[in-house]
């Protein structure tokens, strides 16, 4: 790159002498010293040229370094979120589940009480809508690796669901 910006200034020098000569009535000292004064601006545009390439170079190094940092710094954290700890949004899921089922017992010792009770009809359809919203949050936490304190957290959640699923089953008739 550098080779080609001192290449196409030697060609453009070379021009302007020769387009500068043409039907040019000065006499040849004059000349001369046009001459080198072009060479001389011609030089320090060039030197400024290869300032600036170098410049130019040097930014996109720094915006390349930067980027790696950041994707490392990035990397590390998703690394550290995957290897340590529960998070929020997984929690959180478990524990709309675990209060959903909570309703679900409520709802069916209710029913095992009273059978006919036309109210549990209504409370069954709000049921319905409210397991569709709970099972796509567990469907999202099916699509993701989970770090060991996740699936201790899921386990025992898990464990207490069933308890109250066996206790309410074995209190139907």
């Amino acid at each position: 790159m550098k080779k080609k910006g001192i290449y196409l200034v030697g060609v453009l020098i070379v021009a302007v002498v020769v387009f500068r000569n043409c039907g040019s009535s000065d006499t040849p000292k004059d000349s001369l010293k046009e001459k080198e004064q072009i060479m001389e601006e011609e030089s320090r545009y060039a030197e400024d040229i290869d300032e600036d390439e170098e410049e130019v170079v040097e930014e996109r190094k720094e915006k390349k370094e930067k980027k790696k940092k950041e994707k490392k710094k990035e990397e590390k954290k998703e690394k550290k979120k995957k290897s340590s700890g529960v998070s929020d949004d997984f929690k959180k899921t478990l524990d709309e589940y675990e209060k959903y089922i909570d309703e679900y017992v409520e709802f069916m010792k209710d029913y095992n009480n009273n059978p006919s009770d036309l109210e549990l009809l209504e409370d069954y359809g709000t049921m319905m809508e409210q397991y569709q919203k709970v099972a796509d949050g567990m469907d999202e936490l099916d699509n993701r690796d989970m770090t060991p304190e996740e699936e201790k957290y899921f386990i025992r959640v898990q464990e207490r669901i069933n308890k109250k699923l066996l206790e309410v089953s074995a209190t139907l008739e």
